[in-house]
């Protein structure tokens, strides 16, 4: 029975990969950061150097720093065999499915039943939100690889294995400090988890600080190391990284980013976008808004059922907390709430059918990977038994799968016809294979490794005094790609000068130099790389032009 389930895990793995390598280059549409990720990598396999900054930057300066470093070394085998978008989704994909491994031996922790297991897990890889991150070229589902290995540890804890534990976790919460800030977040999120964990193992207090201690402890030891490499790299790293930072709002205090988060969640919710695509997920606030509430009753009202649910809400309010503290309010980071959201869910409906099948629901012995987690709960017929129960939860749960995957497939296959590929090939064919272009950064992929200049680069080119042609000279450029986006950001200045900066500085200049200084080649039209604002795409075909620059 137990090698059944064990390969039907295995088949919807394999299925959940190999229908993701469908469209990898439709949906999501290709967004600048997974470029210009991928750009980065290259720079430093190129430059055989770890300290290497993007090769698309002339006028601004870079400052490298460790805190991404193991991103890219994860990333670098699969863009050294080809770049393109993909195989830097690829490795997204393949660290998705490792997620859904991991995330499968966590539901077993939880929950008895098999069927709300099945279910649980089916719940999460089909989605949306799920389906987009293990898509999405970016770091967020690496870090959450690191998250679930780490709670699988901790619920694993017992006394023959609590010093390995310690030091597995606390060195996995260490290393991710290499993959992305970020990765804060997930460590606000296992700290309690720990915590509580440790708590209903019956474990003394001063024991549980004792090892919190050093949980935190060991991770600092990682983020010092991440420090003195970033110093090596640049010696003036503080100041440059906290000039980034608050740019973005992490300077702000702390009660400006608690005022900010409800409007972080209401933009997600409503789907108000700017360049990065929002799957709608209201459905999903609606059942994790509700699971939050049955897990306030239910600790409650039925006896050690908070032994399992509290640590899921401790770890979820965790992560919120990390968001808020970072303020970055990056859209793709509420991901990091919705797995275990979905854990809690499922663990609620198996707390219900145990009890309405008659059996009391006891704490969790968490041990990873067996079927002895509730083989010792009491069974005590109740005169509530209610025969129909089964049946109404299944035919809930197989509605709510069945919404998902349509949902799944409906907005998956609006995006189907718009190639990425197709989009680059077409630009690359008048470009040539040689001489540098000016275009938006997701064109990284289309172009040799030092022909890209990115049109992000030309806010500097003001702050230093010179001209749109000066920057073209200096540069040598012999192509430039310009899309409508530019016409569309300087029409409704200054809505959208957080993409290029304030690019009605040099937005004049850049239209008399192509009318007098260049040729245009190749005029065309595409419904969404000529513009990165997710509310105009696919609303009309945008214009994109292709000018060849005079020589001399």
């Amino acid at each position: 029975m137990n090698q059944s389930k064990s390969k039907l895990i295995f088949f919807l793995l394999g299925l959940y990969f190999f229908l993701n390598l469908f469209f990898l280059d439709s949906y999501p549409f290709v967004h600048s950061d997974e470029a210009w990720l991928a750009s980065l990598t290259r720079s430093i396999i190129t430059e055989k150097n770890p300290a290497a900054t993007e090769e698309f930057f002339r006028s601004t300066d870079r400052f490298p720093h460790a805190v991404k470093l193991l991103f890219h070394i994860f990333q670098a085998p699969f863009l050294m065999m080809d770049f393109s978008i993909n195989t830097a989704r690829l490795f997204s994909i393949i660290a998705s499915v490792c997620v859904l491994y991991f995330l499968n031996l966590l539901i077993k922790q939880y929950i008895s039943s098999s069927f709300i297991r099945i279910f649980t897990l089916l719940l999460i890889l089909t989605d949306i939100q799920y389906i987009y991150i293990s898509r999405f070229a970016r770091q967020e589902i690496i870090i959450y690889l690191f998250a679930v290995i780490q709670l699988v540890i901790i619920s694993s804890i017992n006394k023959d294995n609590f010093r390995r534990v310690i030091l597995s976790s606390s060195f996995l919460s260490g290393i991710s400090i290499f993959i992305h800030p970020n990765s804060f977040i997930i460590f606000t999120g296992v700290i309690p988890y720990f915590a509580v964990t440790l708590l209903y193992k019956k474990h003394k207090i001063s024991k549980i600080l004792r090892n919190i201690a050093i949980f935190i402890f060991i991770t600092i030891i990682f983020g010092a190391i991440a420090l003195s490499v970033s110093l090596i790299m640049d010696k003036d790293f503080f100041n440059h990284y906290y000039n980034f930072g608050s740019s973005h709002g992490v300077g702000d205090s702390l009660f400006i980013k608690l005022l900010v988060f409800p409007r972080f969640l209401y933009k997600i919710y409503n789907q108000v976008q700017g360049t990065y695509y929002l799957p709608d997920v209201r459905v999903q606030f609606h059942l994790f808004a509700a699971a939050l509430i049955i897990a306030f009753f239910l600790s409650f009202s039925i006896k050690n059922s908070k032994n399992r649910i509290l640590p899921l809400v401790i770890f979820s309010a965790g992560i919120a907390a990390g968001i808020i503290i970072i303020g970055k309010y990056s859209p793709p980071s509420i991901f990091f709430l919705f797995p275990v959201l979905w854990i809690l869910l499922g663990t609620e409906a198996d707390i219900l059918f145990n009890l309405r099948m008659g059996k009391v629901a006891l704490p969790v012995e968490m041990k990873t990977g067996t079927e002895d987690n509730f083989k010792n709960k009491e069974t005590a017929k109740t005169k509530n038994n209610i025969v129909f129960f089964p049946f109404i939860l299944l035919i809930s749960f197989s509605f709510l799968l069945f919404y998902q995957i349509t949902k799944a497939y409906t907005e998956v296959n609006s995006w189907k016809d718009i190639s990425y590929n197709e989009y680059s090939m077409e630009i690359a064919d008048y470009t040539g294979n040689s001489g540098k272009v000016l275009a938006n950064t997701n064109l990284a992929f289309s172009l040799d490794y030092g022909r890209l200049c990115s049109y992000s680069d030309l806010d500097q080119v003001i702050a230093k005094k010179l001209k749109f042609s000066d920057y073209i000279e200096l540069n040598k450029i012999e192509y430039i790609i310009w899309t409508e986006e530019l016409d569309i950001i300087a029409k409704e200045r200054p809505v959208w000068n957080d993409l290029y900066g304030n690019i009605y500085s040099y937005y004049d200049d850049a239209v008399s130099f192509l009318d007098n200084k260049c040729t245009l080649v190749k005029d065309f039209r595409n419904k969404i790389y000529p513009v990165r604002i997710v509310d105009y795409m696919k609303k009309r075909e945008y214009q994109v032009k292709i000018y060849k620059v005079h020589p001399g």
